[in-house]
């Protein structure tokens, strides 16, 4: 039994790990429009609303498929990148916008990064889920593994924020953004 937990856990922490590393790089899009402050904070509100929303797939999980969430998480994923994609471009032509116009995008922004963020949370949490139901309901096992790698990427990048700030935002948009349309093509992809 002490060898399922274990093995319970193991295969979870890589889902927090794939997770992290996307809302890491979400992260790093958000900062590199706005400030590092506010990325951060829109991402402990993120953290914030998992909890809640392990609770409502350990509720409700027969109700939300893998696949529904996996699928939403790649269209927002794209819509996203492809959003950034533009605006690294845009910032790289020397395009500037209205304080009023700059102001209204950053608050759409941001919520759609909360939004995307969401989404990565129950993509992983229905995964985990589903783990713990394959594992004869070894729920708080694959929680537990989820939950210590999901923070790893996010510590990394606290690390990393110093070098980070350095590059030029055009920069930083185009190739996180471009490992992000990638990676929610591949999502779209294998999910359909």
């Amino acid at each position: 039994m002490a060898l399922l937990l274990y093995s319970v856990i193991v295969a979870t922490m890589g889902i927090g790990l794939l997770e992290g590393s996307e809302i890491a790089m979400m992260m790093v899009a958000a900062a590199s429009k706005h400030k590092w402050n506010t990325a951060w904070r829109v991402a402990f509100a993120a953290l914030a609303t998992l909890i809640p929303l392990i609770a409502a797939l350990y509720f409700f999980f027969t109700l939300i498929p893998p696949r529904v969430a996996g699928l939403a998480a790649g269209i927002i994923i794209f819509a996203l990148g492809a959003h950034f994609f533009y605006e690294g471009f845009a910032g790289r032509k020397g395009h500037k916008q209205t304080e009023k116009e700059d102001e209204k995008i950053a608050k759409a922004g941001l919520l759609g990064i909360y939004a995307a963020m969401l989404l990565e949370e129950a993509e992983a949490g229905s995964i985990t889920m589903s783990i713990g139901v394959a594992a004869g309901g070894a729920y708080a096992s694959a929680i537990l593994g989820m939950l210590l790698c999901l923070l790893i990427p996010l510590i990394a990048l606290k690390m990393l924020e110093p070098m980070i700030e350095k590059i030029p935002e055009w920069i930083v948009q185009l190739a996180i953004l471009s490992v992000m349309i990638v990676a929610a093509l591949l999502i779209i992809i294998y999910r359909v």
